[in-house]
């Protein structure tokens, strides 16, 4: 009798790099925010365009989105405005370093 071979082939093999968490993948990084803190007030790094804006200040009845337009943190700067509502909030010009508050708080 003869014997039949078959040829069998493994679908996931460690060595292709086909499956995740093995050293091959890299784990998912986090975004890193460019949110830090100074005198104890939030403080986020912008561009230079965005910082102009708040330089020249916020007028009255006018939304704070009107000066983050563009900016890749006005999202979060959003979102901590809404939840810690009584805090000021600091901009950072990327380039020179200069600091300019967006809004001033109450505490």
């Amino acid at each position: 009798m003869q014997e039949k071979k078959t040829n069998e082939n493994v679908v996931n093999s460690a060595g292709s790099g086909n499956i995740a968490g093995l050293p091959p993948d890299t784990p998912p990084v986090r975004k890193r925010s460019k949110k830090s803190r100074f005198a104890g007030r939030a403080m986020w790094v912008v561009d230079e365009d965005t910082y102009y804006k708040a330089l020249l200040g916020k007028r009255k009845y006018e939304h704070f989105t009107k000066y983050l337009d563009g900016c890749d943190v006005a999202e979060e700067i959003r979102e901590y405005a809404r939840t810690n509502w009584a805090e000021s909030i600091i901009l950072q010009n990327e380039k020179t370093g200069a600091m300019v508050y967006l809004k001033y708080g109450s505490k």
